[in-house]
């Protein structure tokens, strides 16, 4: 299987298949509809591919689950280093992935047995999950499909799930060349987001969170401040020069470069209009603001800067923002 013909799939990550195991409740004494998700990662580096364990637990008496959602966020990408041979259609269809489409494994408690199972890639890009009881004579296949989403996160559904109790399950995928999913690059807190719809309709949803840490240090911002707050653009009605304000900011050591993005404030956040490329000297930077953009001036509004500097190691600092308004030109 070519590394090509993977970066055509969404990936979703493992703690779908989590909830693809789970098998849940369809009777007993009614009670809150809310399966939970658990996220862990083997590895908490930026950029690697880690063992990832993912649990789904369910109280008693909960209504059965129908179907599943998992969704990575964006900066969760694809292993460029996976290697897995996929499972074979007829493969598939006689139960017997071979070990080198094994991705996992996976175990589920219901009242009716434990079961346990393996985790298969197969070659048409879909998860295969076949569990079996410890006797082997009772057998549930459970797939899960891929969707790539518009803002670059990826989820897999679950559809169609039997209508049989479980109140935990457990997969435990490899990494390596053999994990599907890559941490991000950057340090810091991820949610992962689950929806549950029960087979009497409720849905519920998890937000389990993951942490990377380790990144390299890279420079810091300090005393980053626009000056003035309230400018009109340069060159006004009068037509003189009058307008414009100056960034400043200062590194704590040398960088490539900063990159300096104009944002401007919308009703639900903001909107990047551009990113210039700043200086990246130790000590005092400075970079001139006109108000203008390709041209024409800067609508009056709220506006901010956000700066990020690059060190020549590939670390980034953190984020650094100051906020400015536009007056009307003269």
């Amino acid at each position: 299987m070519r590394v090509a013909d993977l970066r055509r799939v969404a990936w979703p990550g493992a703690g779908a298949l989590a909830a693809a195991a789970a098998l849940v409740a369809p009777g007993g004494a009614a009670g809150a509809y809310a399966p939970t998700l658990a996220v862990e990662l083997g590895s908490t580096e930026p950029e690697v591919a880690p063992p990832l364990t993912t649990t789904t637990t369910q109280s008693p008496g909960e209504s059965a689950t129908r179907s599943v959602r998992i969704r990575y966020p964006p900066q969760f990408g694809f292993n460029p280093s996976f290697a897995v041979a996929g499972c074979a259609p007829a493969q598939e269809q006689m139960g017997s992935c071979p070990e080198a489409s094994r991705i996992g494994t996976a175990r589920v408690q219901t009242p009716l047995a434990n079961f346990s199972g393996e985790v298969h890639f197969t070659t048409d890009f879909r998860l295969v999950i076949f569990l079996r009881d410890a006797t082997g004579l009772i057998q549930q296949k459970v797939v899960g499909t891929f969707h790539l989403l518009e803002d670059g996160s990826r989820e897999v559904v679950f559809d169609n799930l039997p209508d049989v109790p479980s109140s935990f399950s457990q997969v435990a995928l490899e990494g390596g060349s053999r994990g599907i999913l890559l941490n991000p690059r950057t340090c810091g807190t991820y949610s992962v987001w689950a929806q549950f719809e029960s087979h009497a309709g409720e849905v519920a949803t998890s937000e389990p969170s993951v942490e990377i840490a380790g990144c390299r240090t890279g420079p810091r911002i300090t005393g980053l401040r626009v000056r003035p707050q309230r400018f009109p653009p340069t060159g006004g009605s009068s037509g003189n020069e009058k307008g414009g304000a100056t960034v400043a900011w200062s590194l704590s050591e040398t960088a490539d470069r900063t990159d300096i993005s104009l944002q401007r404030r919308t009703p639900e956040s903001w909107r990047q209009l551009k990113i210039w490329r700043g200086p990246g000297d130790a000590g005092r930077n400075e970079l001139r603001l006109t108000g203008r953009l390709r041209g024409r001036a800067l609508p009056p509004d709220g506006y901010r800067v956000v700066l990020r500097a690059l060190g020549p190691d590939g670390a980034t600092s953190s984020s650094r923002a100051s906020r400015f308004r536009i007056l009307p030109t003269e």
